[in-house]
């Protein structure tokens, strides 16, 4: 999945919703979001908040593309994903995100 636009907390919050009910449907169970193309990046209270209110990421592998700028933000963001036990990880570079993903 390529994610396009302006970083902003409730149409995150609506994509992910989205992303976690088509994968639920298809029993789907892994995710490669490429988010390189998302100008700006949610707050750290935002991130925090998104990640907590994941309902049904529990045995659920994503992967996801970022720039590296971003490298603060995408490292928050993991640990948060860790502490709930989540199977998220940033990548910058596409084929180790794919790699990961599918080993």
């Amino acid at each position: 999945m390529r994610v396009l636009g302006t970083a902003d907390v409730r149409v995150a919050g609506e994509i992910i919703a989205g992303i976690l009910r088509e994968m639920e449907a298809h029993q789907c169970s892994r995710l490669l979001v490429d988010i390189r193309g998302i100008e700006g990046r949610l707050s750290i209270l935002d991130t925090f908040s998104i990640v907590s209110n994941y309902s049904s990421s529990q045995g659920m592998r994503t992967a996801i593309i970022d720039l590296p700028e971003n490298r603060s933000w995408f490292e928050f963001y993991e640990t948060v994903c860790t502490n709930r036990g989540y199977h998220h990880k940033v990548f910058t570079d596409p084929e180790e995100a794919v790699r990961w993903l599918t080993t």
